[in-house]
């Protein structure tokens, strides 16, 4: 498959759902979005295409990074969303990986480009992860909370409706953008110990 505007090639998925997590203000120490990366390792996920373009992303606030590699060359890596896709085994659905970092601006745009690439791969659910900070304890079990959008992907999910107002980050804005596009989109909600370092 290929992106009508960017020629990226696609690949031909079965079943797919996305799993997502956005660093940033709704991934208290990095847990959502290390998790992602952590699925990305676990099942041998293959890159399809990362989005780093400059009008999402302000370098003043989120810096790219130099980094060694194998002790001898240096890499510069640009903050942006990785998006891959694989295969867990025994599985008979592939899933695509979206994780990098929540963009500082034009967040419709960013949700549009995104929603693109769901389309083309005939996506037909969207998990989004998120964390935040609690009053719990590392020694305990992780509790984790799940909300969705409408009432349909409540009921698939056995989830409740969510009743939260207030400010909300990518994960929010994404969920709702996927639900408006009539996607089912549910997030899950990880509470990490709040001395957790961000």
């Amino acid at each position: 498959m290929t992106l009508p505007d960017g020629g990226i090639s696609l690949p031909e998925l079965d079943n797919a759902i996305v799993v997502a997590a956005f660093e940033g203000w709704n991934d208290a120490g990095d847990a959502a979005s290390d998790a992602v990366a952590h699925l990305a390792t676990t099942w041998d996920a293959v890159p399809v295409v990362e989005i780093d373009d400059e009008a999402y992303y302000d370098y003043q606030v989120n810096r790219p990074v130099i980094r060694q590699v194998d002790g001898v060359t240096r890499e510069l890596v640009w903050p942006a969303m990785r998006i891959s896709y694989c295969r867990p085994p025994d599985s008979d659905r592939d899933i695509v990986l979206m994780y990098g970092v929540e963009p500082n601006m034009r967040w419709r745009t960013f949700c549009d480009e995104l929603l693109a690439i769901i389309d083309k791969l005939n996506i037909d659910t969207v998990v989004i992860l998120g964390a935040l900070l609690a009053d719990t304890p590392h020694t305990r079990p992780v509790p984790v909370t799940g909300a969705a959008y409408s009432p349909d992907s409540a009921r698939q999910f056995g989830l409740q409706e969510t009743r939260y107002e207030g400010p909300t980050g990518i994960a929010g804005v994404f969920q709702y953008a996927c639900v408006a596009a009539g996607i089912p989109a549910v997030t899950f909600w990880a509470a990490v110990p709040h001395y957790v370092s961000h």
